[in-house]
């Protein structure tokens, strides 16, 4: 990619510094709906502050005029979260919506001011004053111009030489690590049958009768002066994305890998498993197993997953998610019939998982070989 980089410059191509008001329109939807008083299950996409899914909650069918246009970026005010919509959207609170002044979206250059946009707001301080117009405004990003003019063409280009290289290392990844290999054996089926059937035997218990909770180290520094060298390190932010790290650093790590994080400020968005030692930073707390050796990586990644469906939609910036009522929530466990927990179907859950996942990928990959294919003319 760095040869692609000299190619453009040495062809007249430029990186330039602009702020986001040069580039974009910044406004509010006509109307926000909440989420308390929508039937779901309608026509266009509803747009929130979530971190997955496109930012799409669900589906309503509410008065045309209020839709937000297409082909456009949505913004969580108190998230940081931007998505591109390439349908017409409504939209629920504190939602910005972002339109090219120059220039239509489409999926290309979409996906390139994206990547750029999510570096740029990646290191944002957390609270809604951190997110208001005035300072969207004012921040800086760096795209690809010729002749004064933005570039798309190259954004363009770029997204597609990435996409052919993805497509190719995907490949060899999944021969070398053997993933190529996703058919479910018959106890992952069948636990993924019992869990999706709505049967096996459940327990309720407190986070904090297997968790103790408490805030993850950090170092006491800016951001600025946190982010400004690069290194190998992961800084695990309150970001509800990129499983919260917000950037990689040469310091040493504060907390070892195999816990559970959570931001006290955001949403259930925030919840992740950590495989890997890490920095942490304020308002992060660690989820430490009281039990560490009844735990691992797959049964810590089922225990997300219901820490995240029994905490969503009950916090936000303004109600905090704090330790003390972490630690009494209830979550649903497997248990054995002497009333245990069943690590081990959690464990052989989480592989069906992973292989269902594996299969939507190899899905994705033989599409995308197949349409590549067409583009060059190899068939």
């Amino acid at each position: 990619m760095q040869q692609i980089e000299t190619e453009y410059k040495t062809n007249g191509g430029k990186f330039k510094k602009y702020k986001i008001s040069d580039l974009f329109n910044i406004s509010s939807p006509a109307k926000r709906f909440n989420a308390n008083a929508v039937k779901f299950g309608g026509k266009y996409p509803y747009v929130v502050r979530t971190s997955k899914n496109n930012g799409i909650r669900d589906y309503i069918t509410e008065d045309e005029k209020y839709l937000s246009p297409a082909n456009t970026f949505s913004f969580g005010q108190d998230t940081a979260t931007v998505f591109y919509q390439d349908k017409p959207y409504f939209t629920g609170d504190k939602i910005k919506v972002m339109k090219l002044k120059v220039g239509d979206l489409n999926k290309e250059r979409a996906c390139y001011l994206l990547s750029i946009l999510r570096k740029a707001f990646s290191n944002f301080s957390w609270g809604q004053t951190s997110f208001n117009e005035t300072i969207l405004n004012d921040v800086e990003i760096i795209i690809p111009t010729k002749n004064n003019q933005i570039d798309f063409e190259y954004m363009e280009e770029r997204i597609r030489v990435l996409e052919e290289e993805r497509i190719r290392v995907l490949e060899a990844y999944l021969k070398i690590t053997g993933l190529d290999k996703y058919i479910l054996t018959k106890e992952e089926q069948d636990a993924y049958d019992t869990l999706h059937n709505g049967g096996g035997r459940f327990k309720l218990y407190t986070i904090g009768s297997l968790f103790n909770i408490h805030p993850t180290k950090a170092y006491r520094v800016t951001n600025h002066l946190l982010f400004q060298t690069r290194g190998k390190t992961p800084v695990v932010t309150n970001s509800s994305t990129n499983n919260g790290i917000s950037g990689y650093i040469n310091l040493s790590p504060t907390e070892r890998g195999g816990i559970v994080t959570y931001s006290d400020t955001t949403t259930s968005d925030g919840i992740f498993f950590q495989p890997v030692d890490f920095i942490g930073y304020p308002h992060v707390q660690g989820v430490y197993p009281i039990k560490e050796s009844e735990w691992n990586e797959k049964t810590l990644l089922f225990f997300v997953s219901t820490f995240r469906k029994s905490a969503g939609g009950r916090f936000d910036y303004a109600n905090k998610f704090n330790r003390s009522i972490a630690k009494t929530m209830n979550i649903s466990l497997p248990c054995t019939k002497n009333g245990k927990i069943d690590y081990e179907f959690m464990e052989t859950y989480i592989k069906a998982i992973e292989k269902k996942v594996i299969q939507n990928v190899i899905r994705w990959k033989d599409k995308e070989i197949e349409k590549t294919k067409e583009v060059v003319n190899l068939k």
